[in-house]
């Protein structure tokens, strides 16, 4: 009965010890996984945009190129050239897709589209980060919204060409897209 006690006293000893070391390494990384993140999302935005930064002047750039303005639905990125960029968050195939999308002046053609994180298959949905698929979307149009077409059949404004194989990611980002360009749209209805 003696060895079981002992044992039930240096499990919850140990258990104690474990959790709080836990905890005090969650607070201590916290402030800097936050950092991170704001540095991955201000970088993602920097070069959606086409401007050139290090990682020493990030932030500095970032506050003399880069307006944002923040509306109750969602908030906007604007560049003294007049072009605006949306943040877009939603579900992929395989778990959330958080990107930005720039706009020209117009509002409604997009002049460049930057993923910040995915979670998608590596090799197959992933691919929609690369160069060569969101370079796709330059110059489409949302009109009403976009239109994922099979790769190389792209013939309208609307349209944007999937990638083989990465079928359902792509799908799930251009549903993203137009959700949030919906709210965009909204907010920009008359200026």
């Amino acid at each position: 009965m003696k060895d079981k006690i002992m044992m039930i006293v240096f499990v919850l000893i140990l258990g104690t010890i474990l959790a709080t070391t836990l905890v005090g390494v969650d607070a201590f990384t916290e402030p800097m996984i936050a950092k991170n993140e704001k540095i991955k999302e201000l970088s993602t935005i920097l070069k959606t945009f086409g401007i050139e930064y290090t990682d020493e002047t990030i932030e500095k750039v970032f506050t003399d190129n880069i307006s944002t303005i923040v509306y109750p639905e969602m908030t906007i990125y604007k560049v003294s050239s007049g072009e605006m960029a949306f943040p877009f968050e939603g579900s992929g195939f395989q778990g959330p897709i958080i990107g930005v999308a720039v706009m020209a002046d117009d509002k409604k053609t997009i002049t460049a589209v930057g993923i910040k994180s995915q979670v998608e298959t590596p090799g197959l949905g992933s691919r929609i980060t690369e160069k060569q698929f969101l370079d796709s979307f330059i110059g489409k149009q949302f009109d009403p919204e976009l239109i994922l077409v099979g790769a190389g059949k792209s013939s309208n404004k609307t349209d944007v060409d999937g990638i083989t194989g990465a079928t359902m990611s792509c799908i799930a980002l251009i549903k993203v897209i137009n959700d949030d360009y919906k709210i965009f749209n909204s907010t920009f209805k008359g200026d």
